[in-house]
């Protein structure tokens, strides 16, 4: 990418950051850090458990669908 020079102010701007072609995982975890995506899992994945009574035998269900909410959530936050 190349900058940008407005023709009325002679101010260069930098290029624009792109956010990288990556898994939503991976993305995440780059710009948010790898323990505190694993906390915001846990604490997701504990709330859906609570919510459904603790019932056994659901703990990956619930992890995994806590790791894609917040996954989604964190990226949806990423500057665009």
């Amino acid at each position: 990418m190349s900058s940008t020079t407005s023709s009325t102010s002679g101010f260069t701007r930098p290029p624009l950051m792109s956010i990288p072609d990556m898994s939503p995982p991976a993305l995440a975890t780059l710009f948010y850090g790898t323990q505190e995506r694993h906390q915001l899992i846990a604490e997701t994945a504990y709330f859906r458990a609570l919510h459904r009574g603790f019932a056994p035998g659901h703990e990956l269900d619930d992890w995994l669908a806590a790791e894609a909410q917040v996954d989604a959530d964190l990226i949806i936050g990423l500057p665009q």
